[in-house]
This record gives C-alpha cells, structure tokens and sequence, in this order.
C-alpha cells in the first residue's frame, strides 16, 4: 500500500512538474518572441508565401541562400534590394525606423546573451539561437567593441555554426585561445583563428608542423597549417609548401577550399606552380575553381605558356568534363568567361613564345568566326553558347 502511495505521488509531481516547466518554456518562448519583434525582425510568415521554400518549415531561399535564420529576418537582411518589392509600405516604415534608431540600444540591452558557457548546450532552431545570431550581426556591422570575448571563443567550441560570423568579428587569436577552440571543433572557419607564429613561438610551430605530418586529419587543414608556417619563415618552407600544395591539392574534395588554394598559388608567383595550373584548369571537375584561376591570372596580369596551351585544349574540347556547382549559375556565363581569358591572351600574345602564339592566333579566329565578327567585348555574346557546351561535356 505505501509502495502505491508513493507511485501515486511520483507520477502527481512528475505531472505538474512537466505542466510547470511547459509553462516556464512557454514564457521563455513568448518573451525571446517580444525581443526579436522589438529589434525589428519580421517572421517569414509575415510575408506572401509565394516566396517561401515550402509551407511546412517556412524559410526565405533565392539562388541558394538562405535569409532567414528560424524563420526570422534580420533588419540587416530586410534591407537586401531582394526584399524591397515583398515588404508591405507599413513593414518598410517599421525596419527604416529601428534601423536608424534602436539597433545599437537593443544591443546593449541584450548583450548578456553572449555570455554562454561551453556546457549549457544552445538548439541552433531556438529563438535563443536566432537572437545570438543577430546580436552578433550588429557587433560586425556596427564595430562594436567586443566586451564578451569568453562568450564568443564558447560559442565556437559548440559547434552550431557561430564559427564565421565570430572570425570576422575577431580576426585572428592568440595560439592558446584558438587551440581551445581547435581542440573541440576542427572545422574549417576555426582554422582562421591561429595566427602566423613568431620567431620565438617555437612549441607552437613544432604543433603546426606535427599537424602538416598528420596523415589522420583533413588535408585543407594539413595546407592550411603549412601556409601558416610558410609565412612566418619563407626562405625555410617555401620549396616544400609549394611541392606539398601542388601534389595534394586535387585530393581537398571541397571545391571552395580547393579553389583557395588554386589563388594561393598563384600568388607565389613560380614557375613550377603555373605549370601544375595549366594541368589543373583542364582537370578540375569544377567549372567555378577554372573561372577562380582564369579570373586571378588575369587580375595579376600573368603571362604564361603552359596555361595558354591549356586554354588552347579547353577550345578544342581536349578536357574533362566539369559543371558548376552553385545554384542558378548558367553555363553561358562558363562561356563568357573563357571568351574574356582568350582575348586576355590575344591581347598579350606577342609575350609569348611561338607555338604558343600560333595556338592563340588559332583559338581567337574560332572564337571570331563563331561569333561571326562580333565586338568580343560584348557581354551578351551568348549565341557560340552550343558551340562550346557541346565540345566541354
């Protein structure tokens, strides 16, 4: 009889005390609800649906990027030219008001969000979630001071995707401070927080090197570390870094990071990495690092032989297969892009050795026969469009 009692008993608490903490976490809810209407964020269901990704989980998506974060909308964002014909007039008055007025002040008076300790866990579709999110946005575009550093190092450890906002708030940090953040989330963004280490660090550059040798840990981040070292001593590692680069750089499957590394080599301005970028920019799956690299050579003005074959083979159809891999991107624009390299190189061509001005003298009468004498500068060129998908697939 008293063992039932006291199973009656239990399961009455248990009742109320989840009756309770409902009420608490709807309280909670109501009142970080109020702060983001206070800051001058409109709800994704405050907008035409016709905008919206799907009906279940409303969200605001175009061309790939997402505007919403939880489904709430920063006044930063409603200021995107996006917004400006899906706003009603009254909305329009609203974010114009907060924005010029109240953005700082509602920093100040909820700054105490970013003082978070690494183990009490934040659910990146909370509110909470949204309005560290959006506290951090007007830190970075106000250059605000920032007086909460411990908070926002603990917001990295968690791995909830604070990591490239806080970066570009905090630049680079001092060794200790970015290894406690290394130590718990390896992702790519906190790489940026080591800095070039100084001539007297040298436990510190005996870590960065061990990490180079690391075989178990991602090869961006094995570059990485490398070009850190590079820099703080480029007599001593310039030949390997670039020999380590060039032999691995096809293996980093993410082309935004591989893309990176095609512009650092670039800059180092050597003759054995233009040789390895003509092979790359025939080889690379992805149609955007070719764009990256052509775009860089042009912008430095780079004159070389090994790249103008490449581009000589590209014209002919003599490459692999490759695609874009951003959303919306038209492969006219792949197009357009090659057109403005092989007039960068005809421009140019007296710098070049002979078979090499034969193969451009060549490719510039392809292009100029297919366009039919049109003005190459033109950027609505487009009709030798399936001339070219057809010989790149």
């Amino acid at each position: 009889m008293k063992k039932i009692k006291l199973m009656i008993g239990l399961i009455i608490f248990l009742f109320f005390g989840y009756f309770i903490l409902g009420e608490v976490e709807d309280c909670k809810r109501k009142e970080y609800r109020n702060i983001l209407i206070e800051l001058g964020s409109i709800h994704v269901t405050q907008i035409n649906s016709r905008y919206w990704k799907n009906k279940t989980t409303p969200e605001i998506n175009f061309k790939g990027k997402r505007y919403d974060v939880n489904g709430w909308i920063s006044p930063y964002t409603l200021k995107n030219s996006f917004f400006e014909n899906i706003l009603t007039g009254q909305q329009k008055l609203i974010i114009k008001h907060i924005y010029k007025a109240n953005l700082i002040e509602w920093f100040k008076k909820y700054e105490d969000f970013l003082n978070v300790s690494y183990y009490c866990p934040i659910d990146k579709k909370s509110m909470k979630y949204t309005i560290i999110s959006f506290l951090l946005e007007i830190i970075y575009n106000e250059n605000l001071k920032v007086e909460r550093k411990k908070g926002l190092i603990n917001l990295c450890k968690m791995r909830i995707d604070f990591e490239k906002q806080i970066n570009l708030i905090l630049g680079t940090l001092t060794y200790p401070e970015a290894m406690e953040i290394y130590q718990v989330n390896k992702n790519a963004y906190t790489l940026k927080f080591f800095p070039v280490p100084l001539v007297n660090e040298l436990e510190y550059r005996k870590y960065l090197e061990s990490q180079v040798e690391n075989i178990n840990i991602d090869i961006f981040n094995r570059w990485y570390f490398y070009q850190l070292l590079y820099k703080s001593d480029n007599k001593k590692y310039r030949t390997k870094f670039i020999e380590f680069t060039i032999n691995n750089v096809q293996t980093v499957s993410n082309w935004f990071y591989r893309s990176k590394i095609y512009i650092s080599l670039i800059e180092l301005n050597d003759d054995s990495v233009f040789k390895a970028l003509s092979r790359f920019l025939i080889d690379d799956p992805v149609t955007e690092c070719r764009e990256l690299i052509m775009d860089k050579l042009m912008e430095k003005d780079i004159i070389n032989d090994d790249i103008a074959h490449s581009v000589y083979l590209m014209i002919l159809g003599k490459c692999r297969q490759h695609s874009h891999n951003l959303v919306g991107q038209d492969p006219s624009e792949w197009i357009m892009n090659l057109l403005k390299f092989v007039i960068f190189l005809n421009k140019n061509k007296d710098k070049f050795e002979k078979k090499s001005r034969k193969e451009i003298q060549r490719i510039f009468q392809i292009v100029t026969k297919k366009t039919k004498g049109r003005n190459l500068g033109d950027q609505k060129l487009i009709s030798i469009g399936c001339y070219f998908n057809t010989k790149l697939k």
